[in-house]
């Protein structure tokens, strides 16, 4: 959990390559266990870093794990609200509520 909140500092402080380096360890080390968090932040670090075919593949992976896990669609929401795909952030907070 501090290597996530350390992540999203990072996230917020621009050092996206950080949030990459950390996001990916964490990632590797999960093994089949994916944390939806991670997802998350990553996905908006590729899409922020201009490296859309990494972000979309992290989303699809979220879109996934929202069909059984609220917080991955919380998660997935506020992904797409970033994205400026308001119709489907909407959709997904009213499926969470």
């Amino acid at each position: 959990f501090a290597l996530r909140a350390l992540g999203t500092f990072q996230y917020h402080s621009g050092d996206y390559q950080k949030v990459i380096e950390n996001g990916e360890n964490a990632l590797a080390k999960g093994g089949k266990r994916r944390p939806f968090a991670w997802l998350s932040l990553l996905a908006a670090v590729y899409h922020r870093t201009g490296q859309a075919a990494k972000a979309d593949e992290l989303l699809r992976e979220l879109e996934i794990l929202s069909h059984t896990d609220k917080k991955s669609l919380y998660s997935l929401a506020m992904n797409y609200a970033e994205l400026g795909r308001a119709d489907e952030a909407v959709a997904a907070l009213e499926k969470c509520y």
